[in-house]
């Protein structure tokens, strides 16, 4: 069923106010760290496309997908973001189709290099496999982007890894061990070398 004049121009009229939104968040700086859907390569330019309908999120069948709150930032808020404590990504495509304005773009899941959520990042004050043993992460990546060391410890081929967050969603850490006031996971996903050093910075301090 093709798109109604009502509807159509309901899109032309939000996507319109979308690029001046986007224009202020390139002045003002986006928020560079949060995870978004397979794939947005440049952040400026995605929120100058998304008018947050909530198509990509009404669709993800794994239900990866969730609004950017406040927390994240006010010029982020209600456009979609990856949550890998709720599911992991399989590049299904589906909020690529269903994307109004193509915000989203789709991507190759075997082909990193050109196109990816993040990679994955092993926390070892957090990881099960520096203390009892796990191999959850390990078995359950479905690009083999995860091999594992002479101590049964996890290695992440970043040239491998798209980022589809597998890993984390399966990662017992938070089960197992009792963190306060904590919430990330043995292993996680970041965007970029920022926010890994950001992470790695958290861990020593």
């Amino acid at each position: 069923m093709g798109m109604t004049r009502k509807a159509f121009l309901g899109v032309g009229a939000a996507a319109v106010c979308s690029g001046a939104f986007g224009g202020i968040a390139l002045a003002l700086g986006g928020p560079d760290e949060l995870l978004r859907p397979p794939v947005v390569r440049d952040e400026a330019e995605f929120a100058s496309r998304c008018i947050r309908c909530y198509r990509c999120i009404s669709v993800c069948p794994t239900g990866v997908l969730a609004p950017a709150t406040l927390d994240d930032g006010l010029l982020a808020m209600r456009t979609p973001k990856v949550d890998f404590h709720r599911g992991y990504c399989d590049f299904c495509n589906k909020c690529v189709d269903v994307c109004p304005t193509r915000a989203i773009e789709a991507c190759d899941p075997l082909q990193p290099s050109e196109g990816r959520i993040g990679y994955a990042v092993v926390q070892p004050d957090r990881c099960l496999a520096y203390s009892t043993g796990c191999l959850e992460c390990e078995e359950a990546c479905p690009y083999d982007a995860i091999s594992l060391d002479a101590d049964n410890r996890p290695v992440v081929n970043v040239d491998a890894c798209n980022g589809c967050g597998t890993c984390e969603y399966v990662c017992p850490a938070l089960v197992y061990r009792s963190f306060s006031g904590g919430t990330r996971r043995g292993i996680v996903v970041v965007k970029n070398e920022a926010q890994e050093e950001k992470q790695r910075a958290s861990i020593e301090g």
